[in-house]
């Protein structure tokens, strides 16, 4: 099997993702897409082979908040990126698992984000009111530098 290079592997996690493998959350009116923790690491499996994350877990006043390092292996080096999920150390009746591994599975989610896995679901139209889209491109064209995409990575840093 051939290794791939930092900048191959980026290439390959900031793909699209198919979309039997997106997932549909519904609050109210609100609608958001997401990946199931399952298909991430799936993803994971297939465009970082040899992925390993590391976790912390902190329990502040009633709130559960865990950190995951998840780190890919290039042939030219490694490359770590770490964000958080937290909940409530309680979950109510509508809730579905626990604390623990609901914040687990956020983190994981949001950590792989940061390379760029799933990314495209954050740049997919959103069902928003025309008022929410037209202030928003308002926004848009007076503040271009604001946006609520994430920020591109410039691969090159990563040759």
């Amino acid at each position: 099997m051939k290794h791939l290079s930092l900048y191959e592997i980026l290439t390959h996690l900031r793909a699209p993702v198919d979309r039997e493998r997106i997932s549909q959350k519904s609050t109210g009116s609100f609608r958001a897409s997401y990946l199931h923790h399952k298909d991430v690491r799936e993803l994971l499996d297939e465009r970082a082979p040899g992925w390993e994350s590391t976790t912390r877990i902190t329990d502040a006043g009633g709130q559960l908040f865990v950190t995951v390092a998840l780190t890919i292996h290039g042939s030219d080096g490694s490359l770590t990126r770490e964000n958080i999920g937290c909940e409530k150390d309680s979950l109510g009746d509508k809730d579905f698992g626990d604390s623990s591994s609901n914040s687990h599975a956020q983190a994981l989610r949001r950590a792989a984000m940061e390379f760029g896995l799933g990314r495209d679901l954050w740049l997919a139209p959103r069902e928003k009111g025309a008022a929410k889209k037209g202030a928003a491109k308002k926004a848009q064209r007076r503040h271009p530098a604001r946006t609520n995409r994430p920020m591109p990575v410039d691969a090159d840093d990563y040759r």
